[in-house]
């Protein structure tokens, strides 16, 4: 489910993805979903070991933003393919079954500064932009009597002003009114 909010030029949106109990080669793991149940398909909670990434059986409790992006990751393995120069890629298995370093998607802030245009097919279009800066904020898991659930915040701001994309994107991460678990 996901909530935007809007404050003048700073959208705000908010997406609540569950944590459902899965296996994963007869061993529990955590699957990230929006459906009733869990797939095989859906990416898996991994935490940062001594070697390596290694999924998540079962969750204790909520994580706050700074635990969350420093020692977690979603993982979802991808099929390998063999490639030839002439040939179409075959593809050689549905994946390893191992956590590789382009399989995991971490929940660390990430910003994106860019010029918007004002008008689309405007000839002065170079001209006629203002800034606008994305990012994702980053994210936490709230676990609850229901279950647990990753809540994920991302923005988008555009202004005439001159921001910064760090300054504000870490004024929205930094911000305690944007969390349900607090620093």
């Amino acid at each position: 489910m996901s909530i935007g909010t809007s404050n003048a030029s700073r959208i705000l949106t908010v997406r609540n993805t569950a944590l459902k109990p899965s296996e994963l080669n007869g061993k529990p793991v955590l699957r990230a979903t929006e459906n009733e149940t869990a797939s095989p398909t859906d990416p898996i909670l991994v935490s940062r070991s001594d070697d390596g990434w290694a999924p998540v059986e079962k969750l204790e409790g909520s994580l706050g933003r700074d635990e969350l992006s420093a020692n977690f990751a979603l993982w979802k393995d991808e099929p390998e393919y063999e490639f030839s120069f002439w040939r179409r890629p075959k593809k050689l298995n549905d994946g390893d079954g191992q956590v590789q370093p382009g399989e995991i998607k971490k929940f660390e802030p990430a910003y994106e500064r860019g010029l918007w245009p004002l008008k689309e097919g405007a000839e002065d279009s170079q001209k006629r932009t203002f800034p606008s800066t994305n990012g994702y904020a980053g994210g936490e898991i709230v676990t609850n009597e229901q279950g647990s659930e990753i809540r994920e915040v991302a923005y988008y701001c555009a202004s005439g002003y001159p921001y910064h994309n760090e300054f504000i994107g870490e004024s929205i991460r930094s911000l305690d009114s944007h969390w349900l678990i607090n620093k």
